[in-house]
């Protein structure tokens, strides 16, 4: 299985300026509130993973979150580091190269546990916002009436891959946290 994590994300910079002064999600919180009409949040889409997690954040913190949506991760990571929107909830992957260069910054993890990959970032939870928590996964199927001994084969193959040391630091890279279990497990 394989668990993408969700940052939050505010924009670092832009144009040399700093866009957001929140340091924390309690501060971005608190600065959604003293603004008439909140923060704006940008998503991947009505009903998106994005979506959903800005309304739990609103629901959980009485804030004012007005949400912007946008199709696909890629033009909402744009707006968020042209300072268009005040905050997003995106995958890290889809944010990892702006994240790097400065221009956004990851307050929070929607996660139960922190990552490695920014091991002083916390969850929501830890952050004060315990319940604004979503984890997305994947698994690998094979079609219904597959023999066994190939869904055996086909997963011991595929268990080898994921703990290669190639694919394990390319996905910890990511934040993506790659986890392998029997198909008895996984049905």
């Amino acid at each position: 299985m394989v668990n993408r994590l969700r940052a939050l994300l505010v924009s670092e910079r832009a144009g040399g300026a700093v866009r957001s002064p929140a340091r924390t999600v309690k501060e971005l919180v608190e600065l959604a509130k003293s603004k008439p009409g909140g923060l704006n949040y940008a998503s991947q889409g009505v009903g998106s993973s994005g979506h959903i997690l800005g309304e739990m954040l609103r629901l959980h913190s009485g804030a004012p979150f007005v949400h912007v949506p946008y199709r696909g991760a890629g033009p909402a990571v744009q707006d968020l580091v042209a300072g268009s929107v005040d905050l997003l909830f995106s995958s890290y992957v889809s944010a990892i190269g702006q994240v790097q260069a400065g221009k956004l910054r990851v307050l929070g993890w929607t996660a139960s546990k922190r990552t490695p990959t920014l091991p002083d970032v916390p969850t929501m939870a830890e952050a004060g916002y315990a319940g604004v928590e979503l984890e997305i996964w994947q698994g690998i199927v094979a079609p219904a009436g597959t023999p066994p001994a190939i869904v055996r084969k086909l997963n011991t193959e595929l268990i080898r891959a994921a703990q290669s040391p190639d694919v394990v630091e390319k996905v910890a890279a990511q934040a993506v946290e790659m986890t392998t279990s029997t198909p008895e497990d996984f049905a």
